[in-house]
């Protein structure tokens, strides 16, 4: 019947004697914990859980003999069931009779212990199973903290360290090997090492090889052209590829080649020096050489034949001696001996026991200590020496690299200087031209503005003329202005930020800044295609086809334009986009087009060329991903192709462009113009001046203050660069303090020459007009910002 306590039910479903019987024969053994929990109900829910059975194994997690858990309550026995929902959890698997498996923390005798258990519904009760899996989780943090710590000991060895998989392809690189190889890992990662390495060493790579095909270890010692050294590799296969160690031995061969050179020195030093030698048969002297004579001090060696051997021993020596004799022991060691006028030596002795005319005899080499002492001193000298001069060659080794790294870095400024100047000639005579003509009208406009009378009483004619002459000044100024865009351009040539690049637009650029050159030697023909946009840095692309049409125009001859072409050609191949220009002048001999693209190497006169400038342009288009090649005959001329992906996208975050037609007048604004430059701050008053309300701030300091003050503006035109509070400084301040004026500011730039300025004008977000503007262009702007307060 069922019992209740209060309005607790605590009927309990039963398991029969069998039943019972086998689950405990069952769990006897178990390892893991086992306890079988019958549900405690009130008002129509469960409250508690009562154990039925628990196994042996439980004693280690509940104290006590598993029989006096039977009974108890589930709460009492851990009261944090209900905090770790670990209670629910077990009401959830009896209401739903589904088993499931979980993860559960209990605090023990033992500290702080991890399971995993597994809940079983089983005819109204619950079968909870636990394991210990404290070790195992333990286990696998520490494994992972090894491989972590394997990888920060990969990247923290002094070796250089990458590893291959079974295709070659590169799976692992660490910083020294970025050094030595002269790659980033963003290079090679997942590329092949032929693809990425194509000059390694064949030695190298014949080890490489013949470790993954043995499946086993391999080292070798063998110069690398990649690093211009001897290296030392160290290559060990796996079941995933190769792991290949590689140390700079340079400078240890050079000390290992000084050393064996020193160490050749003393073999033939002391092969020279004959030991002195003495055989001695039953304490008697039967044979010596002449340097035992010498050693032991007298004229000639049968004087010592015959002679107890006792006698040229030092006392003290006599007895170590006979124990050495009588165990016929053949290791070497000193003694003293005496020499025939009584002089002590210190020798060291070898000694070995051999049949001599039919008996056997004891042979002794002698060896004065005292010169072994002294070729060991010179030698210890000499080692002090070579590792002085060692230091010495490694201190002049890098001084040397030194020096040659600040002289490429020289010769490296040499060719943009020699850049600077080619683009300062051509500039200069581009904007010479419009400049004679923008002044002289301005001078012509100013004149007869002064000299006449009022505009009421001009004539017509005169009007006219100034007008003209004014026109054709302001499209001089706009020549210059386009002539500066392009040379901000030509300046940007050192970022690494890649946008989508017109090459039409480009080589244009690049063939105004090289018409002084090419004018008087050649006839320029463009024989333009229909080529994809790539993605580039346009400066540094416009430096690549500045640097090639100079070339062609220094291999044609001047005064004979006529007779001589240069010819640019554009196209479409495939997924690419090609150019090629090409000249008709003397052309490379095949020696000269092999070595075209080589560092510092030139066909023209000293102080002509630095030989840098076809190998900068080699590096810049395979930095785009594209390639740089020539075709070249000897007195034919050259051409020179250049093969760039296409870029395929939309371009984002360019600057605002004037509107294709006028638009019909606004409503009046609130117009702020911050400028330190009054000019400008004129400027723009007289554009909008008479249809909208414009006030000025000549620094971002004072414009901050004002919109702090009177934040009601419609417009707000402020400048990149001030001295006072820069407009980058302005931004940052309205996106912490008002960022619901940034959607109305426009920002003016006449050129992003740093490095803060350009990552700001990066920000897609921004809106932005280039100096000069077009009036136009400003109204626009004024026009459509949206009204304060949503007015029309």
């Amino acid at each position: 019947m069922p019992r209740s306590r209060g309005d607790v039910d605590v009927t309990k479903p039963e398991l029969d004697a069998a039943s019972l019987q086998l689950l405990e024969e069952l769990e006897a053994d178990n390892p893991e914990y086992a306890v079988l929990l019958a549900p405690v109900y009130a008002q129509g829910g469960i409250v508690d859980f009562e154990v039925r059975y628990a196994n042996p194994a439980t004693v280690s997690l509940y104290p006590g003999a598993p029989a006096a858990l039977v009974g108890r309550r589930l709460l009492e026995l851990d009261p944090g069931l209900r905090e770790r929902g670990t209670f629910d959890t077990y009401v959830r698997v009896l209401q739903t009779g589904r088993a499931q498996q979980d993860h559960a923390r209990y605090s023990g005798p033992q500290g702080e212990l991890t399971y995993r258990s597994k809940l079983i519904p089983l005819r109204g009760l619950l079968l909870a199973r636990f394991r210990d899996v404290t070790r195992e989780l333990q286990a696998e943090a520490e494994l992972r903290a090894s491989r972590d710590e394997l990888q920060e000991v990969l990247e923290n060895t002094t070796d250089a360290f990458y590893a291959l998989d079974r295709q070659w392809r590169f799976t692992a690189v660490n910083r020294h090997a970025e050094r030595f190889l002269g790659m980033s890992r963003d290079q090679m990662l997942g590329r092949r090492m032929d693809e990425c390495l194509p000059a390694a060493s064949p030695e190298i790579l014949w080890h490489m090889r013949r470790a993954q095909a043995d499946g086993v270890p391999l080292s070798c010692e063998a110069y690398s052209p990649l690093m211009h050294t001897w290296v030392e590799v160290h290559v060990y296969p796996g079941p995933r590829g190769l792991s290949v160690y590689f140390r700079d031995i340079g400078a240890r061969r050079q000390v290992a080649l000084a050393l064996e050179e020193s160490e050749a020195r003393h073999r033939a030093l002391t092969t020279a020096t004959f030991d002195a030698l003495v055989l001695h048969a039953e304490g008697l002297i039967v044979e010596a050489n002449h340097n035992a004579a010498q050693l032991l001090g007298v004229q000639a060696p049968e004087e010592l034949v015959g002679q107890p051997v006792e006698r040229f021993i030092a006392p003290e020596a006599l007895g170590p001696l006979r124990e050495r004799l009588r165990a016929r022991s053949e290791a070497r060691h000193e003694l003293t001996v005496l020499r025939a006028d009584g002089a002590r030596v210190e020798v060291e002795a070898a000694t070995k026991q051999f049949p001599y005319r039919g008996r056997p005899v004891m042979s002794a080499a002698l060896r004065d200590v005292t010169e072994r002492r002294q070729l060991e001193a010179a030698r210890q000298r000499l080692l002090e020496q070579e590792q002085s001069a060692r230091r010495e060659a490694e201190a002049l080794a890098q001084a040397r690299t030194r020096e040659l790294l600040s002289a490429q870095e020289k010769l490296v400024q040499s060719e943009k200087l020699a850049a600077a100047g080619q683009l300062a000639a051509g500039v200069g005579h581009e904007i010479n031209n419009p400049l004679a003509f923008v002044m002289g009208n301005l001078d012509f406009a100013l004149s007869a503005l002064q000299g006449s009378p009022a505009p009421a009483t001009s004539s017509p004619a005169s009007l006219t003329e100034v007008h003209q002459a004014l026109s054709e000044a302001r499209e001089g100024a706009d020549r210059i202005r386009r002539i500066v865009a392009d040379l901000k351009l030509f300046s940007r040539a050192d970022e690494s930020a890649l946008v989508p690049v017109d090459l039409h637009a480009a080589l244009e650029f690049s063939l105004s800044m090289a018409m002084p050159q090419l004018r008087h030697r050649a006839l320029v023909e463009r024989s333009y295609g229909e080529p994809p946009r790539v993605c580039a840095n346009e400066g540094r692309l416009s430096q690549v086809f500045l640097n090639l049409l100079v070339n062609a125009a220094h291999a044609l001859p001047e005064g004979s334009a006529s007779e001589h072409r240069v010819r640019i050609l554009t196209r479409r191949e495939g997924g690419s986009a090609v150019v090629e220009i090409s000249d008709t002048g003397c052309g490379m001999s095949p020696e000269v087009l092999e070595r075209a693209f080589e560092p510092f190497f030139t066909t023209k006169a000293v102080g002509a060329g630095t030989g840098l400038g076809l190998s900068i342009c080699h590096g810049i288009v395979r930095g785009l991903g594209g390639t740089l090649s020539a075709t070249s005959t000897k007195g034919q001329g050259a051409t020179f192709r250049v093969v760039l992906p296409a870029w395929e996208g939309a371009a984002a975050g360019e600057p605002a462009r004037a509107p294709a037609r006028a638009t019909a007048p606004s409503a009046r604004r609130r117009v702020l113009v911050v400028d330190d430059e009054p000019g400008i701050a004129h400027l723009l008053q007289r554009i909008i001046g008479r249809e909208h309300e414009v006030v000025v701030a000549h620094s971002g300091r004072s414009a901050l203050e004002l919109l702090a003050r009177d934040p009601g503006f419609d417009r707000i035109f402020c400048d990149l660069m001030m001295p006072d509070g820069t407009g980058m400084d302005v931004h940052a301040q309205l996106a912490e303090r008002q960022p619901e004026l940034l959607g109305r500011v426009v920002f003016m730039t006449g050129g992003d020459f740093t490095a803060r300025s350009r990552a700001f004008l990066q920000q897609p977000a921004l809106v932005r007009i280039e100096k000069p503007f077009q009036p136009e262009l400003v109204r626009q702007l004024v026009h459509q910002a949206a009204p304060r307060g949503g007015e029309a």
